[in-house]
């Protein structure tokens, strides 16, 4: 559990960085918040947690990080690129790369 580290991470950041964070069960932007201060996810992350610890509730998680103001685009419009990797071996490394996710 992280929560500690990223209060640490805002406290340090400059005063105009944004944070997003999103929870890892949703789709279509559903319940994304943006964040700047600790005081912003603060409540989130009490949720998060208490859920991890009472056993009789789905536990819920959210993913958070550094939004970055102006991202790569691709005739307009954000993307994201996702490469299927099975390693096999470290050493010797062998790796294998699906084809259909490039």
């Amino acid at each position: 559990y992280d929560a500690d580290e990223l209060k640490k991470a805002m406290t340090k950041c400059k005063k105009d960085d944004t944070f997003i964070v999103k929870p890892t069960a949703g789709a279509q932007g559903k319940g994304i918040i943006l964040a700047r201060k600790w005081k912003d996810v603060e409540t989130t992350v009490q949720r998060a947690k208490s859920s991890q610890e009472n056993n009789n509730k789905a536990t819920i998680e959210y993913v958070v990080q550094r939004y970055i103001t102006y991202p790569l685009l691709l005739e307009g419009l954000k993307f994201d690129m996702r490469l299927y990797v099975v390693v096999t071996s470290i050493v010797p490394m062998r790796a294998y790369l699906f084809k259909e996710g490039l």
